[in-house]
């Protein structure tokens, strides 16, 4: 997976969590123990995205419904999968 295809999924992941569950920026940042800055130079690909911090990031959009396949289709779940 390239770089810049890294960086399309992350900004797809954070908007739909900014505009489907209502978070900004400072509670992303907080709930992935990071600052708002690290998160803006993720999404701006500033930042490389560290192995520990791509685990964080699998936790939360899991923890979200988000498919593992997000930024090539659905971003969530089917319902088959919220049971």
């Amino acid at each position: 997976m390239s770089k810049t295809e890294i960086q399309n999924r992350i900004n797809i992941a954070l908007k739909f969590l900014k505009e489907t569950r209502g978070f900004n920026q400072n509670q992303i940042a907080k709930k992935l123990a990071v600052t708002p800055g690290t998160i803006t130079r993720l999404g701006n690909g500033e930042n490389a995205l560290t192995e520990s911090m791509a685990l964080l990031l699998s936790i939360f959009w899991n923890f979200f419904k988000m498919a593992d396949l997000w930024g090539r289709g659905n971003v969530i779940f089917s319902s088959k999968h919220w049971r």
